[in-house]
């Protein structure tokens, strides 16, 4: 038969063992988990940065196409008042410097109203490079969040202190 120090150390030791195996398992369980949560976060934040910057580009798209009819339609109504303006002074018989003045007039106001749609596409293309940074920025902000704490793994080192105490504590108690 054996002695109770020596079963109890047996006891110690594969009660260490397994709480030491049993800790290994968590800890892999653990990261396990935290590198998948972190590639799905990741994916997730490729794809909304994608999605976001796609809206954007269709967003600007269009914001060019209405500049560019909005440019059309301004020449084409510029047009038809000079055409308009030509046709009344002919028909009144009246020429000279005061249907020349109201000529230029219409062209400049064609030019200032061709100038403020050039400029509004403007701003709207500096605007759309400020929200693709700002998606970048989120989308960094996203990925710094997927980080997770340190995982903690069991010590052999503490494991054989554990099975060393268990010991000496069994010695000492039936000695």
């Amino acid at each position: 038969m054996c002695e109770p120090v020596t079963i109890m150390a047996t006891l110690a030791v594969i009660s260490t063992a397994a709480a030491y195996y049993g800790q290994e398992q968590a800890s892999k369980e653990q990261y396990d988990f935290a590198k998948a949560s972190t590639e799905e976060g990741a994916a997730n934040a490729r794809a909304s940065f994608d999605l976001q910057n796609m809206v954007e580009s269709q967003r600007l798209g269009q914001e060019e196409e209405a500049s560019s009819q909005a440019a059309q339609a301004n020449q084409a109504q510029a047009a038809k008042a000079k055409a308009a303006a030509r046709v009344a002074a002919g028909e009144a018989g009246v020429a000279g410097v005061s249907v020349d003045a109201l000529l230029s007039d219409f062209d400049r106001q064609e030019s200032a109203e061709a100038y403020n749609i050039e400029r509004n596409l403007e701003m709207a293309r500096a605007q759309s490079g400020i929200n693709r940074r700002g998606f970048a920025a989120q989308g960094r902000n996203h990925l710094s969040g997927l980080r997770h704490a340190p995982i903690k793994r069991p010590s052999a080192f503490n494991a054989g202190l554990s099975i060393a105490g268990a010991g000496m504590s069994s010695y000492a108690r039936y000695n």
